[in-house]
């Protein structure tokens, strides 16, 4: 019975975290990190090792244009405990209910008072169309081929799309606040 209550109250609690759906979201700007005193080449590597070490794969590197992408990285599960892309309790919530993928993007701009830094960070969350269901005795078989006794979730790519969820500020403000830690370190070990 406690198993039944705990259960329901994290699934409760999970919901209520979630929210009901990305348009309710208020999107807050990113400060973007100005003022840094390092070439545009050493900020851009310095960049690059926060998101490797975020996990995320880079997809493009522009040095002369000052930007960097990322491959879209899936949303970390709750036992994923060296997964640091999920800022925020609600981002958990999220990416333990659905599948979403998150891409970074980071800009470069050199200003009079020095380097400027932009993050953005792009959510999207799997949606799987709805099918007639023919029978029950085929809704084992809904999305997957299991049976009864053993579901399996294989999604193909003609059954998966993917809705955007607008932007995730608060992993933006955390990938900016770890290049400023890491470029501090840095010129401090100098």
């Amino acid at each position: 019975m406690k198993k039944v209550l705990f259960s329901f109250l994290i699934l409760t609690f999970s919901t209520l975290l979630v929210g009901c759906s990305a348009s309710s979201r208020t999107q807050v700007p990113v400060e973007p990190l100005c003022g840094i005193s390092q070439t545009k080449a050493h900020a851009m590597q310095v960049a690059e090792e926060v998101l490797t070490d975020m996990r995320f794969e880079i997809d493009k590197l522009d040095t002369e244009e000052g930007v960097i992408i990322t491959q879209p990285l899936r949303g970390g599960q709750f036992f994923e405990f060296w997964r640091s892309d999920n800022a925020t309790a609600q981002a958990a919530a999220n990416s333990n209910l659905h599948s979403l993928l998150r891409q970074a993007t980071l800009t470069f701009n050199e200003t009079a008072s020095g380097l400027c830094v932009d993050a953005s960070v792009q959510t999207q969350r799997m949606v799987i169309a709805d099918k007639p269901i023919a029978g029950m005795a085929r809704l084992p078989r809904y999305y997957t081929g299991g049976d009864a006794r053993l579901q399996e979730l294989s999604v193909s790519e003609a059954q998966a799309e993917w809705e955007e969820m607008g932007h995730d500020p608060a992993l933006a403000s955390d990938i900016l606040d770890r290049i400023q830690n890491k470029i501090l370190e840095l010129e401090g070990k100098e």
